[in-house]
């Protein structure tokens, strides 16, 4: 997913970086400094805690099936790769956020998963923030350890939740060692006690403390008035959670001075895709450019918006260890052993999701149906039916107890209908199972389940009315079962089906009376992606009302892609700016077309990068016919290839003839003196896609 902020290349902000620490730190005081220290400085010997990629590719080789494609998770760490030729890696990769979060939902509430976090020993990364803290600097760190208190002796205060952070910059009496946890611990310090329910981990988590901690209002300010008061040291942290910290970073406003290390690996580092040199320059096919570097691009945003001065801002490109040492006058004891990255620390993370993995994924079903649910959350469908088939043909049959216990039989449950709604299976198969039907009698929840993908068949199919009967019986059930979870997604499901019926004829009341109720269930199941959905549906029934609900359907837009970027799901932020752009062009004056046709062309994108070739055949047509309003021919011929080619995926062969008439019209505007006679329609459309290629045309 490309960054929040782009720029054309003449308007690209010039971040300065510097590589001498003593001119860079020159002036710098413990007690007029804030240091933000992420996961970076908790790697080195002997702490030996795992970073975010190193987590999950020992968490996928331990905990999914020895079959999945673990490329199609983690892209090559490769630094020479650039951003367009890894694309769709970047597309498919799951991050961290998200990966916790399907593994909350479904498996391990308490997150029992992160318990590797409260491992580890303190290092001198943390020996040097520990004495930086103690001479009078604010420790800000978004890690789960507390290793940083561990590292000194004497008394020191922890901040975590709302009410710590109410009395920052109140207390009177002498200096206090302060350390801020903005995402939470995992275990108070001092007792051993644990504190997980604090915890900021998720994809639900980090979208509740978005917009600079809008739900913690009193962290929000004391991070403000730490930020605009005291010269900022970034360390340990490369700027990519785009959630919560990195806009807040972005959004103070000072006057002060500003020095991000971006840490120059050693031979012992693991290299990350971002690559070493912090000011590589990446771009879209529309030409957009940013910093690869996320640290780079949000000091590019600071200056682009003005809430930094490009002569107090500089990335320093130096090697962590070395820069803290040198800030808080405390050099390595050379009687320790040498640090070795992380390599030898004491944290053995293949024994530790072993156990984990017994516990919480007791069966190969309960496995499978992780890896599945990963495939969904990162766009991956091809690979996420190809581990359904494997499991229902190929393992299933040689298990001699599938259902043995509740964890396991709710995963085969759950298989079993997701299959059915990819067409792997047929409803009637799961209904013909042995046993199935008492099940249905003995919980309701079960029976909500499979009427919702009943009626997601039926509306597939347009038989609307069945779907909507089928819905609400599944609403009825799931009213009727207080433990059912995800009635919000039932709500919008309905909802929905009652705008397909109203569609046509304006009798939209009730679809828009239960989409609201979507939207404040989903809210209070903070069920972002449910969220979204609501919203969206809520642009499209309030627009179809009348002309005088026109700037509330917008509204109602513009927040769904809002929300949609908070989830970092792509899919989400397609659906999300497809549907603003299209809303845009069709209800819009023309001044908007150039705004309707960027929003269309970024779903468009997303949609080729995933392969949905049904979203992508519709995107690709309105964005043609939006492009010729325009009169940018080049680029609606571009669209026209595509659609054509998406017809060969969906079958819709009338969309497919439309688009080739075109091709063939816009072809002698675009392309003057180029003979396409004697031509099949396939070459027609390879040939023209291939000559605006090589004019760079690009979407």
């Amino acid at each position: 997913m490309k960054p929040r902020r782009t720029w054309d290349l003449k308007n690209l902000p010039n971040v300065k970086v510097v590589d001498e620490t003593a001119a860079a730190l020159e002036g710098v005081q413990a007690e007029r400094l804030v240091v933000l220290a992420g996961a970076g400085v908790s790697i080195n010997w002997p702490s030996g805690m795992p970073a975010a990629a190193k987590f999950l590719s020992a968490f996928y080789d331990e905990c999914l099936p020895k079959s999945c494609d673990r490329g199609l998770f983690i892209p090559a760490s490769d630094p020479k790769t650039s951003y367009l030729s890894s694309l769709n890696n970047f597309n498919a990769s799951l991050r961290f956020e998200v990966v916790i979060s399907v593994v909350q939902q479904k498996f391990d509430k308490r997150l029992e998963l992160l318990d590797v976090f409260r491992d580890g020993r303190p290092n001198h990364n943390h020996r040097c923030l520990n004495e930086l803290a103690r001479r009078g600097a604010i420790i800000i760190t978004t890690n789960f350890d507390t290793l940083c208190e561990e590292a000194g002796t004497g008394e020191y205060r922890v901040r975590v939740t709302e009410q710590d952070f109410e009395s920052a910059f109140a207390e009177d009496g002498p200096w206090v060692p302060e350390f801020w946890h903005l995402h939470g611990i995992l275990a108070n310090p001092r007792t051993g006690e644990e504190r997980r329910e604090t915890i900021v981990a998720s994809i639900h988590d980090c979208w509740n403390s978005g917009e600079l901690f809008r739900l913690d209002r009193a962290k929000g300010h004391a991070l403000e008035r730490a930020l605009s008061e005291r010269d900022l040291l970034v360390v340990g942290y490369s700027g990519s959670d785009d959630f919560d910290i990195a806009p807040a970073l972005e959004a103070s406003n000072s006057e002060l001075r500003l020095i991000w290390v971006h840490h120059t690996p050693t031979e012992h580092d693991m290299i990350l895709p971002d690559g070493i040199t912090p000011l590589v320059i990446d771009r879209l096919p529309s030409l957009e450019r940013w910093y690869r570097a996320p640290a780079a691009n949000s000091l590019a945003t600071m200056l682009a918006d003005g809430t930094r001065r490009p002569d107090r801002v500089k990335l320093l490109r130096h090697d962590t260890a070395r820069v803290l040492e040198e800030l808080a006058g405390l050099p390595q004891d050379e009687s320790q052993p040498a640090e070795a990255g992380g390599e030898k620390g004491p944290v053995d993370l293949r024994r530790y999701f072993e156990g984990w993995r017994r516990k919480f994924l007791p069966d190969r079903a309960t496995r499978y149906l992780l890896a599945i649910l990963l495939c969904d959350a990162g766009g991956l469908r091809e690979e996420g039916v190809r581990l359904m088939r494997e499991f229902l043909f190929e393992v299933l049959p040689t298990l001699e107890a599938p259902s043995g216990s509740p964890a396991s039989a709710d995963a085969f449950l759950e298989m079993l209908l997701m299959a059915v709604e990819s067409d792997v299976i047929t409803i009637s198969m799961v209904e013909a199972i042995p046993g199935f039907q008492e099940l249905l009698q003995q919980r309701p929840g079960v029976a909500a389940a499979v009427h919702t993908t009943q009626a997601r068949i039926h509306l597939s199919e347009g038989r609307v009315d069945e779907a909507i009967a089928t819905f609400k019986e599944a609403l009825r059930l799931c009213y009727a079962t207080p433990q059912f979870r995800n009635v919000e997604v039932v709500e919008y499901e309905t909802a929905n089906a009652l705008f397909h019926r109203g569609h046509a004829t304006g009798d939209l009341a009730e679809a828009e009376a239960l989409a609201k109720k979507a939207l404040q269930s989903s809210r209070a199941a903070v069920n972002p992606e449910s969220v979204v959905r609501s919203t969206i549906l809520l642009g499209r029934i309030i627009g179809r009302l009348s002309e005088i609900h026109l700037t509330k359907a917008l509204e109602y837009y513009f927040e769904a892609r809002k929300e949609a970027f908070k989830t970092g799901r792509e899919r989400l932020i397609a659906d999300a700016s497809g549907d603003l752009g299209y809303f845009l062009w069709v209800n819009g004056a023309p001044s908007h077309y150039t705004l309707a046709a960027n929003y269309m062309a970024e779903a468009y994108r997303i949609y080729s990068n995933q392969e949905v070739w049904p979203r992508l055949e519709r995107m690709a047509t309105n964005l043609a016919l939006c492009c010729e309003a325009l009169g940018d021919e080049e680029r609606s011929l571009m669209a026209h290839c595509m659609a054509f080619g998406c017809t060969r995926h969906t079958g819709d062969a009338e969309t497919g003839r439309q688009a080739l008439e075109r091709i063939r019209a816009g072809a002698r505007s675009v392309l003057p003196g180029k003979d396409l006679e004697g031509m099949s329609d396939e070459e027609i459309v390879t040939f023209v896609y291939g000559e605006l290629r090589s004019m760079e045309v690009s979407i």
